[in-house]
């Protein structure tokens, strides 16, 4: 057990999450979409600077919904190599998400 410790305080910490949010932030955007397991973990890791709503999955915070949906532009977050959404285009990526918006 305190070798599995000692193996997991060597992982490099992933920082695809931190670009994400600092890219959206630079384009002055405050809300996005993206699945259930995505959404909260953005909007958790932001401060709740970037409110991220889940598009698919229970939906759990109606507060985030409704910020998101009454935003002038959003964003769609995703695992980066997906097709975006019709309509939209790549703004932000990094090595693990991806974040569009409409044209």
């Amino acid at each position: 057990m305190l070798g599995d410790y000692r193996s997991y305080r060597l992982l490099s910490q992933e920082t695809s999450d931190r670009q994400i949010i600092d890219c959206l932030d630079e384009h002055g955007l405050r809300g996005a979409t993206a699945d259930y397991w995505i959404a909260y973990r953005l909007t958790f890791l932001s401060g709740e600077h970037l409110i991220v709503a889940p598009d698919t999955g229970p939906r759990r915070y109606e507060p985030y919904e409704i910020a998101v949906s009454g935003a002038p532009r959003r964003a769609h977050v995703e695992h980066a190599g997906m097709t975006p959404p019709p309509g939209f285009f790549i703004v932000c990526l990094s090595p693990l998400l991806q974040a569009s918006v409409a044209r």
